[in-house]
């Protein structure tokens, strides 16, 4: 790999002159050899896989009991210094619920790691009264949690929709919807509240509650062109069975491929290239993004279903775990042929594949699962 010397990443990033995100990742993916077909240029550091709340929508709600916290924040601070030969040059900071982990996050955030901070997820359990939020997001600030340079605006992510469905007060979002902007500058710092419920029409309902409570709370209209609001619908298979949700129509894997490529950008897989976005900010183009699980745990995308364990960082330093994602042929298929190449690799090595009948619920990372399953299977 082609080291940067005598600057930091963040040096590097602000004293350079691209003209948009894109050109940016394509200098970081620069820095890994030719010859790789997997070039992550952001982590996503999940604190802690704890959470304490237990929503049903929850796409990981079982996965909560499977893995424990072992990394320490000194470990996760090891881990982003080494990445500086790598094209990782952000990191997101996410769970489980952060929060419970918040002074190894503000920790991690301070540290000289070198690495820029593109988002920081909290499901808003910790923002109970108005002075308890406002000291949460001061550390935060404190920390360094905001902008660095003219690329990277960082975003703040708050979810309502099903966390209220499973008990946390509605005012709680209120609250730090109130303060955020007191505290950070709407320039340096985006704010996103993603509201998610079984379908958009209730998650719409929940949204509009929650305007209602913070004009009353605070005698103001609630500003939507300072804050960005998400609405999402469940859609995680295993989720749908376990809420007893409809699944959709019978549908054949070449059929479901059809239908991706109509609706999702790269068909299907979020994680194959980068978005064509222009001057865009969102978190959302910087990928491909690692994970980092808490147990030190690999994976080589951040979608929720935790296909394809690449290593662990207790065993083997995340620059080698990289390597040996780019020597791997099945990563190698999904990576540059997508999930159409994924499906034709598992028909030669399985062909009762072909006769799979899936639902049309699926979504991409479930396809993958079922796909990535049936090369072991006979």
């Amino acid at each position: 790999m082609k080291p940067d010397t005598g600057k930091t990443i963040l040096s590097l990033i602000k004293d350079s002159d691209f003209k948009s995100i894109n050109q940016l990742i394509k200098h970081f993916q620069g820095k890994y050899p030719k010859k790789y077909f997997y070039k992550p240029v952001g982590i996503e550091v999940e604190v802690t896989n704890r959470c304490n709340l237990r929503c049903q929508g929850c796409p990981i709600l079982m996965d909560k009991y499977a893995t424990s916290d072992i990394l320490s924040g000194d470990k996760i601070i090891d881990v982003l210094k080494g990445l500086k030969d790598t094209g990782i040059f952000a990191y997101s900071l996410t769970g489980g619920e952060v929060s419970l982990r918040f002074q190894t996050a503000l920790k991690i955030l301070s540290a000289d790691h070198g690495l820029d901070i593109y988002k920081y997820n909290t499901n808003g359990s910790f923002f109970n009264t108005v002075s308890k939020t406002g000291k949460y997001l001061t550390a935060l600030k404190k920390a360094g949690f905001s902008r660095k340079n003219k690329y990277i605006k960082p975003v703040f992510v708050i979810s309502i929709g099903q966390q209220n469905q499973a008990g946390l007060p509605l005012r709680n979002a209120v609250n730090v919807v109130s303060q955020f902007y007191k505290i950070f500058d709407v320039n340096n710092v985006i704010f996103s509240l993603n509201v998610t419920d079984k379908n958009l029409l209730l998650a719409g309902k929940i949204y509009q509650d929650f305007t209602r409570l913070y004009e009353k709370d605070t005698g103001e209209e609630f500003n939507e062109n300072l804050f960005k609001v998400r609405l999402f619908s469940l859609n995680n298979i295993d989720t749908l069975r376990r809420l007893k949700m409809p699944l959709g129509e019978n549908i054949s894997i070449p059929e479901l491929l059809k239908d991706y490529k109509k609706n999702y950008l790269s068909g299907g897989c979020f994680n194959i290239k980068v978005r064509n976005t222009g001057n865009d900010e969102r978190a959302e183009t910087l990928i491909p993004r690692i994970v980092l699980r808490p147990n030190g745990d690999v994976y080589t995308c951040q979608g929720y279903s935790y296909v394809h364990l690449a290593g662990n960082i207790l065993r083997k330093p995340l620059k080698s775990v990289i390597e040996n994602v780019n020597r791997n042929d099945v990563y190698k298929t999904v990576f540059t042929k997508n999930l159409a190449g994924l499906y034709q690799l598992a028909l030669r090595k399985n062909p009762k594949v072909k006769n799979l009948i899936l639902k049309s619920a699926y979504d991409p990372c479930d396809l993958c699962k079922v796909l990535t399953a049936s090369l072991t299977e006979g």
